[in-house]
């Protein structure tokens, strides 16, 4: 504010000093005015005497009077004359002083001058507006040195910088901006506990931003000694609902689905972050590495749970034959029996259609068979039956394990 009050009164300043210089030019231009005036008339008045002498130098002349070498001496002096004066004349009414070779000032109608100098100001004042940072907040007292108490270069002791903005806080606690600059500086100095408290702070002072959501996740993990609490987690859920471009929020997520072993939900997450991406980041790296190792680690437990799913499906195909068949004598081996239930659901789902988990399972039972053209085939009819990648993530996951295309 203050720097708009010093504005103010410089322009107003300025425009006062302006204003009266072209009042007295005016008054001078007045007085020149009535000079011209008076040297034009004398000036016709002395055209006219030219003209008259002319005229009666030629009658002299041929009245033989004088001859005509003294015409023509007496012309040349007229002219010269009429040279001299016309010269004069250029002199006064030019930019330039003649007695002290100083630019004469140039009276400038009112209105025309002061519409420019009021226009300076305006032109000025819109220009900082759309260029500059009018609403840029002040830098907090605290972190103000005064250049009389310190050598010019001397470094300000970080430790001794907090202290003084915790103290300026401590007398301004709403100042949002003194608590945006002071919790990323707990994060550096290892202080977690006191970057939560000022983010927390920094919620109750600003509006729901995905930035400090994240930034409180991360200081709760740390404060935590690594560990992702629920809260931690609904901070970084969030963030990422509030911002749909958010990255950070959710790099933390699909990191902790990794962690987890959720690698389904993973991959969706580093999906929807690759798409963000226009191909220049940097974190389009470490996205891309997420991603090839999730799909690694879903084709990997697809693998090592394939046994244990045809293990799941013998049990119930024993069970099954147990209650609608009647004993056999013998003649179908375990194998027939799993043929025949594996036959059952390829039928069911060439002409009803199914879940993705039972094509999944198909698939699966077809390459435990060893009837991988029939496992290609059924992968096919799934992709057409589920065009969307991320609806198909577990048997893409399989079928990428046991070669299929």
């Amino acid at each position: 504010m203050t720097f708009w009050i010093i504005s103010s009164l410089i322009t107003i300043f300025c425009i006062a000093s302006f204003f009266i210089l072209t009042r007295k030019s005016a008054a001078k231009s007045d007085n020149n005015k009535t000079e011209k005036d008076k040297n034009a008339r004398e000036d016709s008045l002395t055209k006219q005497y030219f003209k008259k002498s002319l005229a009666e130098i030629e009658r002299d002349m041929e009245a033989g009077i004088i001859s005509e070498e003294e015409a023509i001496a007496a012309k040349g002096e007229i002219a010269r004359e009429i040279l001299r004066l016309e010269k004069e004349n250029a002199v006064k009414n030019s930019w330039v002083d003649s007695e002290n070779g100083k630019i004469k000032l140039l009276y400038i109608p009112n209105l025309t001058f002061i519409s420019s100098l009021l226009l300076i100001p305006i032109i000025a004042f819109m220009l900082y507006n759309i260029l500059g940072s009018p609403n840029l907040p002040s830098m907090p007292l605290a972190l103000r040195t005064n250049p009389a108490e310190q050598n010019i270069g001397a470094e300000i002791d970080i430790e001794e910088a907090v202290k003084r903005v915790e103290e300026q806080l401590a007398r301004t606690p709403d100042d949002a901006r003194g608590w945006s600059i002071i919790a990323p500086v707990y994060m550096r100095l290892q202080r977690y506990d006191d970057a939560v408290n000022a983010l927390r702070k920094l919620q109750t002072l600003l509006p729901p931003n995905a930035d400090i959501e994240t930034d409180l996740a991360e200081a709760l993990v740390m404060a935590n000694n690594g560990e992702v609490t629920k809260e931690a987690i609904d901070l970084l859920k969030s963030a990422a609902k509030r911002d749909p471009k958010h990255i950070r929020s959710r790099v933390y997520l699909a990191s902790e689905a990794m962690r987890n072993g959720d690698y389904k939900e993973a991959i969706q997450i580093w999906q929807s972050l690759k798409q963000l991406a226009s191909g220049s980041e940097e974190w389009l790296a470490l996205v891309e590495e997420g991603l090839q190792e999730a799909q690694a680690n879903l084709a990997e437990q697809a693998g090592n749970n394939q046994q244990e799913g045809m293990g799941r499906n013998e049990n119930s195909i024993n069970e099954k034959q147990e209650e609608q068949t009647p004993p056999q004598n013998g003649t179908d081996s375990q194998a027939e029996l799993i043929q025949q239930m594996v036959a059952r659901l390829e039928n069911r789902l060439n002409e009803e259609g199914g879940s993705i988990e039972e094509w999944t399972q198909l698939v699966r039972s077809f390459l435990v068979l060893g009837e991988k053209e029939k496992a290609q085939q059924a992968y096919n009819k799934a992709k057409l039956a589920y065009p969307k990648e991320e609806e198909r993530l577990e048997v893409d996951a399989l079928a990428k394990q046991a070669g299929l295309e």
